[in-house]
């Protein structure tokens, strides 16, 4: 071993062609294996390039050790930053278990805390800086400003899933500070009262073949009359290690878990749902929709592959591409804004709901493991339903024959 290496173990120079020499801590082969983060660490000449390099070598170390399961001394004074990371690396975490469209998400709330709070120690925070922080995340602007209930909760949700994992981790004020929060209450957000219509549904269909964008339309007719996903309908791309296990890949990730044509036989569409791994299945026949708009592909291009693609690229959407191009055509057709892509499940509930269908019926289409996650999805004002109701009761009162009793 050199010198150098000795003094910055992991450091890596780099010559770019203007002769100028930029500096990197570089993961050894073992950790990159095995999926430690970050495998690159850009370093600036205004470090101490040896102490940076021995801190990042020692949390290489301790992540490489606790694979063993092995415990390490955590520092003397923690901070949100400190905790965030060990519960993004620690094998044992319940991170590590999540499926990667979940990960993303709770990294975007992690990344957002610890851009603001990330040097906070966890022996100074208290009830009254959770409640701040609530009321800053929901008010970033002010009292008058916009309202960010729903950011606000994310955050305080995922402060209370920190702060378990790190008291089960036996991390210093971590049981303190998870008790506090679990005598706190914080106002939720309201459930999304929001449905989409067959007449809405239908508004953007026409409007996305308009445009020539058929699988936009496609996608949303299997949403709306088949219950599905937005995630079962057009897959979604993930970030793999090693070998594809999908046969759609591109560079470093891979498509998986949307609607392929051999999941169609002779009009039935059956389909395992990638959240709760329920078996769905849906006579298309009876959706005329989505049999309308099928009918318009050649026979040819229905044989295998992805059943919706993306006509400016040719290959299956991403999530952001896809809610980019329907809100866009949403805002055409004269939707409203507060209607979203996802409303078309709830759309297949409510109206399934409102024609009298059984609840527990709908839960099956839906895919759902609870019957009161099924009712979630069933929204609206209840007008059908009163209705029914009532000429069930005037029936009864006229004795079935008119004349009351």
């Amino acid at each position: 071993m050199s010198d150098s290496k000795a003094k910055a173990p992991g450091l890596m120079r780099v010559k770019r062609p203007s002769g100028k020499v930029e500096l990197f801590w570089r993961c050894n082969a073992a950790a990159k294996k095995l999926g430690y983060k970050p495998t690159l660490v850009r370093l600036h000449e205004i470090e101490d390039i040896n102490a940076r390099c021995h801190a990042l070598n020692v949390e290489q170390l301790a992540w490489l050790a606790q694979r063993g399961g092995a415990s390490i001394p955590l520092p003397q004074e923690m901070t949100i930053s400190h905790l965030f990371h060990l519960y993004r690396t620690k094998p044992s975490s319940p991170y590590q278990r999540v499926k990667w469209s979940s990960r993303r998400t709770y990294d975007q709330i992690l990344d957002t805390i610890e851009e603001a709070a990330g040097d906070v120690r966890l022996a100074d925070l208290n009830m009254d800086t959770f409640f701040v922080w609530f009321q800053d995340a929901r008010f970033p602007e002010g009292k008058n400003g916009p309202d960010r209930l729903r950011k606000a909760s994310a955050i305080i949700t995922m402060l209370r899933m920190t702060l378990s994992f790190g008291s089960a981790a036996e991390v210093p004020e971590c049981a303190r500070l998870r008790s506090i929060l679990s005598n706190m209450r914080f106002e939720q957000p309201g459930r999304r009262t929001e449905t989409m219509t067959a007449g809405q549904a239908r508004a953007l269909i026409d409007e996305a073949l308009r445009h020539g964008r058929h699988s936009i339309a496609l996608g949303t007719a299997l949403q709306f009359e088949c219950g599905l996903r937005q995630r079962d309908v057009i897959g979604e791309w993930e970030p793999f290690l090693g070998k594809p296990t999908s046969p759609y890949a591109v560079g470093r990730r891979q498509w998986v878990n949307g609607l392929t044509w051999d999941m169609i036989r002779g009009g039935i569409l059956t389909k395992t749902t990638t959240k709760t791994g329920a078996v769905v299945s849906h006579d298309l026949t009876l959706c005329p929709m989505v049999s309308e708009l099928m009918g318009m592909i050649p026979a040819g291009e229905r044989a295998f592959g992805p059943v919706v693609i993306c006509e400016t690229t040719n290959r299956p959407y991403t999530s952001q591409k896809y809610a980019l191009a329907w809100r866009k055509l949403a805002d055409a057709a004269g939707l409203p804004k507060t209607l979203w892509n996802m409303d078309a499940r709830s759309g297949a509930a409510t109206e399934a709901s409102d024609a009298g269908a059984a609840l527990g019926d709908t839960r099956a289409v839906l895919g759902h493991t609870d019957e009161k996650m099924t009712q979630r999805y069933v929204r609206g004002d209840g007008l059908e339903k009163s209705r029914r109701v009532a000429e069930l009761r005037l029936k009864h009162r006229m004795g079935g024959n008119g004349n009351e009793k």
